[in-house]
């Protein structure tokens, strides 16, 4: 005769109980302690935080090498904060400024274009470096009136010619406008060198001829003046030669200063 089998029980539904209301309370928690961690960190003091002032400056859209000249393709608009900018940026409303100078330095693309970057392209020519009145004037460089080549533009010069044993003044205060050969930008950025064997001055257009003949005699002599632009003396004076003859005997030729 064959004993029933026994079926296993259910759980009853209060056992579960204490696990539920386990989670409840942990989740309770947890949503308690995020407002609490959030009110604490609302009392906390804070400090307004500056606005970042910005500029719009130039800048490449590619590198640039030396010896490039710049043109408006090269270029691009950047918001940039003011406090990291150089002093001699161009901001956007300066692009006149920038295109057709020539790179000097490598500038990295997107950043700001600087003036020790570039160099200027001589737009000015000659003429237009000339006053109303005047014209340019060119003698080769010798060491004796350019003291060993130490002249610069602008340097200010009197102008005498020889005239009977003595230095007469034809000019004073004529300009040195410019050392001649002069390099193009993208040369001189690209380290080129060239030694200068001419000066150009700006003498009044009427001496003009006067001054080509007595240089062409070798009677023309620059005299620079100083700092304080004091014009020299009217006459310099140069030593007289006075000739011996004796009988007999050579010509002995002597130099005496007045």
């Amino acid at each position: 005769m064959s004993t029933p089998s026994k079926t296993p029980g259910r759980i009853p539904l209060w056992f579960w109980l204490p696990a539920v209301l386990g989670l409840i309370a942990a989740f309770a928690t947890w949503w308690l302690m995020g407002l609490y961690i959030e009110q604490k960190v609302e009392e906390r003091p804070r400090l307004p935080a500056l606005p970042v002032e910005e500029h719009q400056v130039i800048v490449p859209r590619e590198d640039l090498l030396p010896g490039v000249t710049i043109e408006l393709e090269h270029l691009a608009i950047r918001q940039l904060a003011a406090a990291a900018l150089p002093t001699d940026v161009f901001f956007g409303e300066r692009v006149e400024e920038v295109v057709g100078r020539v790179v000097i330095s490598h500038i990295n693309r997107g950043k700001a274009i600087q003036e020790l970057h570039l160099v200027e392209q001589s737009s000015q020519t000659l003429s237009e470096q000339i006053a109303k009145g005047h014209t340019a004037f060119t003698l080769p460089l010798e060491a004796s009136w350019t003291h060993a080549h130490s002249i610069q533009n602008g340097d200010v010069f009197d102008f005498y010619a020889a005239d009977l044993g003595r230095w007469r003044r034809l000019l004073s205060s004529v300009r040195l406008i410019s050392l001649a050969p002069q390099l193009p930008a993208n040369e001189r950025a690209l380290g080129s060198q060239r030694s200068f064997t001419h000066a150009v001055f700006e003498v009044p257009v009427q001496a003009y001829a006067h001054l080509l003949i007595l240089h062409q005699q070798q009677q023309l002599v620059p005299v620079l003046q100083t700092a304080h632009k004091e014009v020299g003396p009217e006459f310099l004076s140069l030593p007289l030669t006075v000739e011996i003859i004796q009988p007999g005997s050579q010509v002995q030729t002597n130099e005496e200063w007045p």
